[in-house]
């Protein structure tokens, strides 16, 4: 059987992984969709054997909070993963010396063991482009990468948005996202109280989400509020798909940065105009945090701030402290 080999992988290296499987095409056609999935949430060039468990930690985390997919979708991708590497290993003439960085990982050291590194966020200048050729997409889009690249909205949270999350609030337009908030934790492990999470939107965006929806904040539809092109909900691959489409129109390599590296820079963004009054995109701003930042986002910059220290925050944002 002729097999399509995937990327990260040569042909002979396919072969070792799927050997004794010829009879079972659906599983290894599996295996290919897990690892060019996986290849997708890396940069050039890729090479599945030389993931290290760093790596392997940061994927799972993804999956669990980033992507979008399902509780059971998440496992079996994990499990495919770990499937995977087990065969690696049983195949040191192939894969001589690897270890299977997929193993041992468990769900409740995911969070924990999170290691933030330079190497994990976006370049400033990149970001900088990347604004720059916003407008000149369609305004959904806009809104996505503003949210995004200004307020640290993360992927999974784009696309749990449904019409009726609107509500109008002094006059203004809210996005109420606690029902699909995740309970933050403090330092001893212990989850918080949950806590109101709203997003007030400002102008030029009040008018045009109204342009939009004529009754939104008052419209209890249950559909999701951001539609591809295709008239169909957005995914964490759509995102993938639209950030690496903007890459292109800025003239940078489509897999320069990642959703959620945007989103890690937006985080600190926001954290940093809670008592910074000028910072380089205010006038771009979508809105604020109503209540301060939620909590989930604290946490992750208090972890950054603690690895990296204070002054990385500015540094990423290509500001001199």
């Amino acid at each position: 059987m002729k097999l399509k080999t995937p990327a990260g992988f040569t042909a002979d290296q396919w072969e070792a992984v799927t050997d004794g499987l010829q009879a079972h095409p659906a599983t290894v056609n599996d295996y290919r969709k897990v690892v060019e999935r996986f290849h997708h949430f890396h940069t050039d060039p890729f090479s599945f054997a030389a993931v290290t468990a760093e790596e392997a930690v940061q994927y799972f985390t993804y999956l669990q909070e980033e992507s979008g997919l399902s509780a059971s979708t998440v496992h079996r991708y994990q499990a495919t993963l770990r499937s995977i590497g087990t065969r690696m290993e049983n195949r040191p003439d192939v894969f001589p010396g690897y270890k299977n960085p997929f193993r041992g990982i468990l769900k409740k050291e995911l969070r924990q063991r999170t290691t933030y590194t330079p190497e994990r966020f976006p370049d400033h200048t990149d970001v900088r482009k990347i604004l720059a050729v916003l407008p000149d997409c369609p305004r959904d889009e806009q809104l996505i990468l503003y949210l995004m690249i200004l307020h640290g909205f993360q992927p999974k949270q784009i696309c749990l948005i449904t019409v009726r999350d609107f509500r109008n609030d002094s006059g203004s337009l809210c996005l109420d996202l606690e029902q699909n908030a995740q309970p933050a934790a403090d330092a001893g492990g212990k989850q918080t109280a949950s806590q109101s999470i709203l997003f007030l939107f400002s102008e030029p965006w009040v008018t045009r989400l109204r342009e939009l929806i004529p009754d939104i904040g008052t419209n209890t539809d249950h559909r999701p509020f951001f539609m591809t092109s295709r008239h169909m909900p957005y995914s964490y691959h759509s995102i993938h798909h639209l950030v690496r489409t903007v890459c292109l129109k800025a003239g940078l390599e489509p897999g320069a940065i990642k959703p959620g590296q945007l989103s890690l820079y937006g985080i600190i963004y926001a954290s940093l105009r809670e008592h910074e009054s000028e910072l380089p995109y205010t006038e771009l701003e979508a809105g604020y945090w109503q209540n301060g930042l939620p909590a989930a986002m604290r946490q992750t910059v208090q972890e950054i701030t603690s690895q990296l220290g204070e002054d990385f925050l500015y540094m990423i944002l290509g500001i001199e402290k």
